[in-house]
């Protein structure tokens, strides 16, 4: 079962195309599904916690929006177990080293390097526009989320004929299926409830981004 639901993964979604260059994406696949099987022992250990804490940290310091795709996951932990100090020995760390990068990027701590804008260099001079100029713009957000623009990107990401889920991979209804009796039996409802709930942050996340044709609002590639 688990080497075709892989084969599934790979050939019957978009994941492929993921995998043929060297970015984050497959890793934070990756690393959500280590830390949705941490969250299923129903006994917790301190090295259980450390192992999900570092999990968290290494899932941020690949990509931002993992802190929303991993969010569910930590709260069930704590939720079901309430370990706090134990998750937090494992994620201090990489915390600290994720702060670290931020400060050589953007000269603090606590400020993300997507704050300070972008650089648009065409070969004409005259169209340069700065980092400085960007980030000081009133019409620049500090996060790229947009509720106004939910619906429609809602239905771009599911339904779509340009990058549904639903369109390009509807495998992914079989899955939702196997949630379904997976959640009616007690002894795994647990693990459809941690699953359903990452899934559906990584949807809301993506759909409140103004631009889902392309960027990191490419929702479906997890």
């Amino acid at each position: 079962t688990s080497m075709i639901s892989a084969f599934i993964f790979v050939f019957a979604t978009n994941s492929l195309a993921y995998a043929l260059t060297l970015t984050q994406h497959q890793l934070s696949t990756t690393i959500i599904l280590l830390s949705i099987f941490n969250a299923l022992p129903t006994k917790r250990t301190f090295f259980n916690n450390l192992v999900l804490g570092m999990l968290f940290g290494l899932g941020v310091l690949m990509d931002i929006p993992n802190v929303f795709a991993l969010l569910p996951i930590t709260l069930y932990v704590i939720w079901k177990h309430v370990a706090v100090e134990k998750l937090l020995i494992g994620l201090l760390p990489l915390l600290f080293l994720f702060g670290t990068y931020n400060y050589a990027l953007t000269g603090s701590y606590t400020k993300l390097g997507q704050t300070i804008g972008r650089s648009d260099y065409p070969h004409d001079s005259k169209r340069v526009i700065t980092r400085a100029k960007i980030a000081t713009s009133h019409e620049t957000r500090l996060l790229p989320l947009d509720t106004r623009v939910q619906i429609h990107s809602l239905y771009i990401l599911l339904i779509s004929n340009e990058k549904g889920m639903l369109y390009y991979s509807p495998i992914i209804l079989v899955g939702l299926l196997g949630m379904i009796i997976v959640y009616r039996k007690t002894e795994t409802s647990s693990m459809a409830v941690i699953c359903l709930g990452a899934a559906a942050a990584i949807i809301i996340l993506y759909s409140l981004h103004g631009d889902p044709w392309g960027g990191w609002s490419f929702g479906p590639r997890y």
